[in-house]
Order: C-alpha cells, then structure tokens, then sequence
C-alpha cells in the first residue's frame, strides 16, 4: 500500500513539530487517500473475477498512521527539497569584527612567540658570555702565576741580555774579517819560480766605514786591495803571475805596476782587488 502525503504533511513530518490544524487536516487528506486506493483495488479485483474483498466505509475504517519519514542528512550536493528554510541575520561588521578579533589574537602569538625566541637567544648568549669571562680571568690568573715566577730570574734575563748583545756586536766587529795569514799563504803560491815576495800592503775595509769603490767603469766592487812587491835576478814573468792570482779566494781583478832593474835585482808591483768573498765568516752564525 502507498501513502502520498502533502507538502504540509512533508512539512510537518520534516519539522517534528506538528500543529492542530495542519495535522488533522494532513491525518485526514492521508485517511481520504487510503480509502480510495482501497476502494480501487477492490473494484479490480471484482472485475477479474476474485472474491471480494470486505469494504470498509469512511466512519468504520480507522486512519492508518503515515510511514516514518528519516530524517538523515542529504548527501552532498544534493539539493534538500522541503528541507527547512535558513536565513543569515548576521551583520557584516560583526563578521568584520571576529575576522579582526582572530588576525589581533594571531598577531598576539607571533609577537609572544618572538619573544620568547629573544629570550632563549638572550639566555644562551649570557651563557657563552659567562663561560668566556670565566676563561678569561683563569688566562690571567695564570699570566699573574708565570710573570711572578719569572720575577725569580731577573738577574738570568739580564745576563742573557748581555750575552746576547756581545755575541751581536762580536757578529758585527767580525763581519769584515778575513784571515790573511791563511790568504797571503795562497798569494805565496801563486808567485813564480824565481820570483821571492817582498812586501805586502793590506787596504781592507771595517764594520763602521764603507770601503770606498773604484771609480773606473771597468773595476769590480771590491772590500780590500793588496800591493804586492816581488824581487828576482832575471826578468820576472809578470803575466803568468797575474793569471795565478785569479785562483784567490774572492779575487775580482789585479794589475801589474812598474818593474824596475836596480843592482842587477828586478823589482815588480802588482795591485789585486778583492771581494767579500773572502770573507772568513768566522764570527758569523754561518760559520759556526
């Protein structure tokens, strides 16, 4: 059996919250509707040859009660027909206002939010800070400690000062030194047979003067000169002496003088520039 139920009824159904009125009149338009489909059938049935159904009239036959209608949610979008009307009263301000209101409370929290990150970064900027002054002040208490135990040795420090000072002015004094006992034995070497060295003149130079240079463009730079003064009974062989000295330590030039012929003795002069290779180095730290 189907019931076909106004929009009143729907309505009504719907809402939950039924009227007087409108539910006897939908009670009776429901009652109305059965009867007839009741009546309907019946005469079908008659006209098929069935027996007859019992009929009952309008007054005797009582009012079926309508179906439960479910009230579940309708499925999304899914327009709800005869659902139940809705209107948004509210203002736009106060929309504008709670809009506002939630922008103030999140603007609240990113400002709590920074604060309590200044706070930690503060904290641990206090910490690194305490640690670095606590290292600083042992640094210095140890400082303190080896400076008053280094008081005890003053009289060390100085002498060691002085020590020091005198190996530097021995360095100095030194620099130009050149040991010519050793030299002059090789100048000796070097003369020709028949030849005797007489005399040795020695110009060399001093920690505190420079040694004046040649002013001839053709001259070495030179720290010392030796004059040489030879005597033999024959003519004396200047050149090959001349190419002998060229095997001198520090040798940067030489040149031979007058030869002179007195009492059947020849006397002859030669000149040889030396440079600071002939140092002996002796008092330096590279001669240690």
């Amino acid at each position: 059996m189907k019931f076909y139920l106004t929009k009143a009824a729907q309505r009504q159904a719907e809402s939950g919250e039924p009227r007087s009125q409108d539910g006897a009149r939908a009670r009776a338009s429901t009652a109305s509707a059965a009867l007839d489909e009741s009546s309907r059938r019946a005469r079908s049935r008659r006209s098929v040859g069935q027996a007859p159904a019992p009929t009952a009239t309008a007054a005797s036959a009582p009012a079926a009660p309508p179906p439960p209608i479910s009230r579940s949610k309708p499925a999304k979008g899914v327009i709800a027909i005869g659902g139940v009307p809705r209107v948004d009263l509210l203002p736009p301000e106060v929309r504008a206002e709670r809009h506002a209101a939630v922008n103030v409370r999140r603007a609240w929290t990113g400002v709590v939010g920074l604060v309590v990150i200044v706070g930690v970064a503060g904290a641990t900027a206090a910490i690194y800070a305490s640690a670095a002054t606590a290292t600083l002040a042992s640094s210095q208490k140890e400082t303190s400690s080896l400076i008053m135990q280094s008081a005890g040795f003053s009289e060390v420090n100085t002498v060691q000062n002085e020590t020091d000072l005198v190996g530097a002015a021995v360095r100095v004094g030194g620099s130009t030194d050149i040991d010519w006992p050793s030299y002059l034995a090789k100048v000796k070497a070097t003369v020709p047979n028949g030849m005797e060295l007489a005399t040795v003149t020695i110009d060399s130079a001093t920690p505190v003067v420079a040694y004046a240079q040649a002013t001839t463009p053709l001259e070495g730079q030179r720290v010392a000169t030796l004059t040489f003064s030879s005597t033999s009974s024959s003519l004396p062989d200047v050149p090959t002496w001349l190419t002998s000295l060229r095997t001198l330590p520090g040798y940067t030039d030489a040149s031979a003088g007058t030869v002179a012929l007195s009492a059947g003795v020849y006397t002859s002069n030669v000149v040889v520039h030396v440079d600071s290779e002939a140092f002996s180095k002796a008092y330096s730290k590279e001669g240690k």
